[in-house]
């Protein structure tokens, strides 16, 4: 299986799933789904990293931040939702959301994939 993206145009919602790649497989989904016809920017995020085994690095993270950075106009104003199963895996996802702060703006880590769905779509401004 591989790092994938799917649009939900409904719900303004983007779903990423699939194992953590290398830094440029990262970048290249995110350059694909910016270039996607069906994207828009203000859609939110909801990653669903319950089945990774891998984890990313500290390296890893600083990195996919740094690749924001430079992608602003693309994210702003998007939600971001991660969706965890481990120990681990919630320390990283806090680190993200830590570092990133000034960069993707709110960001929340989930258990459930369905209360990170129901808390996008709730907290969404009207567009």
């Amino acid at each position: 299986m591989d790092f994938t993206y799917r649009i939900d145009k409904a719900t303004r919602i983007v779903y990423l799933q699939g194992p953590t790649p290398d830094i440029e497989g990262w970048k290249q989904t995110f350059l694909n789904l910016f270039a996607d016809l069906d994207y828009e920017k203000g859609f939110d995020f909801l990653f669903d990293r319950r089945s990774i085994e891998v984890l990313g690095s500290t390296q890893f993270i600083k990195a996919t931040i740094s690749f924001f950075s430079s992608h602003k106009e693309q994210i702003e104003g998007c939600k971001w939702a991660i969706v965890i199963s481990s120990t681990a895996a919630f320390g990283l996802g806090r680190m993200a959301q830590i570092l990133s702060e000034d960069i993707l703006g709110e960001m929340q880590i989930f258990t459930d994939i369905d209360k990170a769905r129901q808390w996008l779509i709730e907290s969404r401004k009207p567009v």
